[in-house]
Order: C-alpha cells, then structure tokens, then sequence
C-alpha cells in the first residue's frame, strides 16, 4: 500500500484547485494561442535507422500509437554520452525533475512505496495564467539484459489522462539510448494535432535536459 504523505498533497491539490476552472473555461482559440507559446514545429517521425547512429546528437521527436487510447503519444530520443546505470539514476530523481526539464515548474514527491514513487507536477500555460497540474504514479524500473522502461500514469490531476514512459537503452559501456513518451487526454476542446505537438515538445525537453544532467554529472 502506498506510503503517501497525503496532508501535503492535500494542500497542493487544494491550491491547485483554483486553477482548475480557469482551464476548463479556456476556448479553443485560447488553448491553441497557449499551444503556439510551447510548441515548436514538430518533425518527421522517428524511425528505427536512425536510432542506431552512434554519437548522432539530434533529438528526434516522433508519434506513437497506444493500446488503450484513441490519442498518439509524442516523444521525442536522443544518444547520452553516458552509462546506461546514470541515465537510470538521472530518470528515477523524480523531485529533480523541475531542476532539469524546462517544461516542469515544480515536480514534489508525495508518496513512496512498493508501488512505486508519486510525483506531483504542473506545466503552466497561457504565461501561467492556467496550468496542467498531476499526480503521476512511477512504478519502479522494468529491467531486461540492456535496457529499462519507468513507466508512470496519472492518479489524480485536471486532466483526464497523463502518461510518462522512458525508455533507456544501453548501446555501449559509456553510450546510452533515451527516449521519453507522453500521453496527455484533457478536457479543453483542442485538436488532437494540437495536444500531440504539446506533448512531443515536453518529451523533447525532457530527454534534452535528462541528458545533460546524466552527461554534465557522470563521474
């Protein structure tokens, strides 16, 4: 059972709550001016040929399909001059998480346990005018022979779905793989093309700044 320190998330939800209206009233107009303030033009879908290029230092934004959901993930991978074991350690800080991902304004562990980690978060829109705010459950790390995939899913929050999968894969001693999905399904009446530009811009951001943290701190 979850070992959740719930007065605090209580007084976060509850401060949260304020904003919840002000993102439910938002027009379509509204959301997709507050789409063109975090999105960058997306790029061609990734493909495997691409990823096996050693030292390639783009990061590469793709779209994908996911069981379950009438959405597309967006995400976004990149090579890591680093060992697959401080990539992990890297992705699994969770309350670092607004120290090196732009996208994340705050990120506070609530609740630890077998489970897994709880992880609120906000991504502020609209020059914070509203914000998208959740409770994402991070369960622990799936580990095969060369790679790990965290996979976190929304618990509570002012959307109807949040997903955060990472995938590392380690390609050499000192040369990992990272990729990061995302799955958001929210109640403002957006297009899905909008939705999926917003989300692959965060999983850009977010293997952009994993990656730096794992290469500035490798040791």
């Amino acid at each position: 059972m979850m070992n959740e320190t719930s007065n605090e998330l209580s007084k976060i939800v509850d401060h949260e709550s304020t904003f919840d209206g002000q993102a439910h009233r938002l027009s379509r107009r509204g959301w997709l001016a507050s789409a063109g303030v975090l999105l960058a033009p997306s790029v061609t879908l990734w493909t495997p040929g691409l990823a096996s290029a050693r030292g390639k230092r783009d990061i590469e934004r793709y779209e994908r399909a996911v069981s379950g959901s009438s959405n597309r993930a967006g995400a976004a991978r990149a090579g890591v001059e680093a060992d697959a074991r401080r990539v992990e350690a890297v992705v699994t800080d969770y309350a670092g998480y607004a120290r090196f991902i732009d996208q994340f304004e705050r990120a506070r562990v609530v609740g630890r346990g077998k489970t897994g980690t709880d992880l609120y978060l906000d991504i502020p829109i609209l020059h914070g005018l509203a914000k998208i705010w959740a409770v994402v459950r991070f369960q622990p790390p799936v580990r095969s022979a060369n790679s790990s995939l965290i996979h976190g899913r929304m618990i509570k929050g002012n959307v109807k779905r949040l997903d955060i999968t990472w995938r590392i894969d380690r390609v050499e001693d000192k040369y990992t793989r990272l990729a990061a999905e995302l799955l958001l399904d929210i109640s403002l009446p957006a297009p899905e093309s909008a939705v999926l530009k917003t989300v692959k811009r965060a999983a850009a951001q977010a293997v952009k700044g994993a990656r730096n943290e794992a290469e500035t701190h490798r040791g």
